[in-house]
């Protein structure tokens, strides 16, 4: 199988702890805690205060691979929320947000929504190999109470396509190649086909082991940014134009903080005719 669910590393928990001061290899900080390279889960625990307002957490990341972060406020009320901050080797600030409600249970937590509870998750796909880091704050960038809090770093595998991520990246196929992936609550699978004007395709998009919690968008992008939406495990799209028509497969516009880190692997295949 070409990167199914059963690849994902699964690894150990470890358990680390922080004083509340920067950690990491960043432009702001010293040597630090490191995750590694080999794929585990790590599980730190730090508490943030008035004089050390930034934990900082730095790891090694292949390109593809998938980076999945939850962190929980042990003491949460009004005054001690916390953020948390993915920052890929280039220093710019990534980290995709569930399509529905985005700020609802991603990233910072929220002690004025008890509904929430006290946890958070994010996530996104490494675009590039290096180094990453993860930054805890205050929500609002300010600490006037301690905040106690734990945090959790997986790098999983994902397919052998990724990092797929946009129409930039994706993967090209032939006509009739079939191609397993995995799909996630924070991961974009796209793929690129030429076709001549009046060519059908013909999608054919099956689930090889479903979750059950949230469902895929299946959307073709034509050489002339139309966007086709592909209702079912296959339909058929007549081509309009001649050019490289694009298949985005990503999260559909129903998920939320609860599942944004599920996944599934599909079996994709395209006949141009």
């Amino acid at each position: 199988m070409l990167g199914g669910i059963g690849a994902m590393i699964t690894g150990s928990a470890l358990a680390g702890s922080a004083s509340g001061e920067e950690h990491g290899n960043d432009e702001e900080s010293g040597s630090g805690n490191t995750l590694g390279t080999d794929g585990r889960r790590t599980t730190y625990e730090g508490t943030l205060n008035e004089n050390d307002k930034r934990d900082t957490y730095s790891f090694e990341a292949v390109a593809g691979e998938g980076i999945e972060l939850g962190m929980t406020v042990r003491n949460l009320a009004p005054g001690r929320d916390a953020r948390m901050t993915l920052v890929d080797p280039d220093g710019t600030e990534i980290g995709e947000l569930p399509t529905d409600n985005p700020n609802r249970g991603a990233y910072a937590t929220n002690a004025e929504e008890p509904d929430l509870g006290n946890s958070v998750v994010g996530g996104d796909v490494a675009e590039l190999t290096g180094g990453y880091c993860v930054r805890v704050t205050g929500a609002d960038g300010t600490v006037t109470e301690p905040i106690e809090y734990e945090l959790s770093i997986r790098i999983v595998k994902l397919d052998r396509f990724d990092p797929n991520e946009d129409r930039e990246s994706a993967t090209p196929l032939e006509s009739g190649e079939t191609v397993e992936g995995v799909i996630a609550g924070y991961d974009h699978d796209w793929f690129a086909v030429e076709a001549n004007e009046g060519n059908e395709f013909t999608t054919d998009y099956e689930v090889v082991r479903e979750v059950d919690l949230f469902d895929q968008a299946l959307v073709l992008h034509t050489p002339g940014d139309e966007t086709v939406e592909i209702d079912g495990s296959q339909a058929t799209v007549t081509a309009t134009e001649s050019g490289t028509y694009y298949l985005h497969v990503g999260p559909d516009d129903q998920t939320t903080a609860a599942d944004f880190l599920s996944k599934e692997s599909y079996r994709l295949t395209i006949d141009v005719t």
